[in-house]
C-alpha cells in the first residue's frame, strides 16, 4: 500500500471509444452512396484519480497525572502518602529531592490500575519536593506539576535535677545535623521565656546545664528552627518544679 500521506499512482488510462461510422457521399452524380468507415477521433485517455490515503496522525499527547501529599507537613521518623492519578496501564515514577540536595532522582514507581490512581509511601528526613511522570508505551512522558512534602525536625527531651534550683537538659534530634541551634523554654502563666541554648554534637545529641534565680513551677520544653533543610520542631512538654 502507499506510504501514509502519498498518493498512489495513477491508475491504468481509460480504453479509447469504438470508432463510429459516418456516411460519406461519393463524388459522381448518380453514383450510388457507399457506407466509408471514418473513424471519430479518440477519447483521450483520463487517468483515474487517485487514492489519497489520510495520513496517519501522530500518538495523541499522554494527559499529565496529578499528585497530592497527605499530610503536607510531617516530622522526621514520620512518613506521608504520595497519591498520584493517571492513565490505566501507563507507568507512574515518583521523582523527588530532599534537602539539601537540589537534584531529583527516581525513588519509586508503579504500574497503573484500572483505577488510574497509585499511592506510593515515604519518609524523607529533610523539606522534600516532588512529582509524578506518566510514561507510556513508546517512550511518550508526562509530568506533573511539583509540590512539596514539609519535614519538621524531631526533638526530644530529657530534665534532671543536679543541684539546688540547677537542672541539666538533654534530647537528640532527627536528622542529625552537628551545629544545629536548639533553644530551652520554659512557659508560665502563657509566657514564654528562653532558659538557655545549646549546639548540636555530631551524634545528634545537646545537653545543655542552667540554674535558675528562683523556683517555681514551669513547663519546659526545647526547640529548633525553621531553615531551608528543615521545618521548626518541638519536643515533648516536660512540667517540672524548680526547687
Amino acid at each position: 500500500g502507499p506510504a501514509p500521506g502519498v498518493a498512489a499512482p495513477p491508475g491504468p488510462p481509460a480504453a479509447s471509444g469504438s470508432p463510429s461510422a459516418s456516411a460519406s457521399p461519393s463524388a459522381g452524380p448518380g453514383a450510388s452512396a457507399s457506407a466509408s468507415a471514418s473513424p471519430s477521433p479518440s477519447a483521450s485517455p483520463s487517468p483515474s484519480a487517485s487514492a489519497s490515503p489520510s495520513p496517519t496522525g501522530a500518538a495523541l499527547p499522554l494527559p499529565a497525572p496529578t499528585v497530592i501529599v497527605d499530610p503536607s507537613t510531617i516530622t522526621s521518623q514520620d512518613s506521608a502518602t504520595v497519591v498520584a492519578d493517571g492513565t490505566p496501564g501507563t507507568r507512574l515514577e515518583l521523582h523527588a529531592y530532599s534537602r539539601p540536595s537540589t537534584t531529583y532522582v527516581k525513588v519509586r514507581e508503579a504500574t497503573v490500575p484500572a483505577s488510574g490512581r497509585v499511592q506510593f509511601r515515604v519518609g524523607p528526613s529533610g523539606n522534600t519536593r516532588l512529582f509524578v511522570r506518566s510514561v507510556a508505551a513508546g517512550g511518550r512522558s508526562a509530568d506533573s506539576a511539583s509540590t512539596v512534602l514539609t519535614v519538621r525536625t524531631s526533638i526530644n527531651l530529657k530534665v534532671a535535677r543536679t543541684a539546688a534550683r540547677t537542672y541539666r537538659f538533654t534530647g537528640s534530634t532527627l536528622p542529625k545535623r552537628r551545629g544545629q541551634l536548639v533553644t530551652v523554654f520554659y512557659e508560665s502563666g502563657g509566657a514564654r521565656t528562653i532558659a538557655s541554648r545549646a549546639r548540636v554534637a555530631q551524634d545528634g545529641t545537646y545537653n545543655v546545664t542552667r540554674t535558675f534565680a528562683g523556683t517555681g513551677t514551669f513547663v519546659l520544653y526545647t526547640g529548633t528552627g525553621t531553615d531551608i533543610n528543615n521545618a521548626a520542631g518541638t519536643s515533648n512538654r516536660v512540667r517540672t518544679t524548680i526547687r
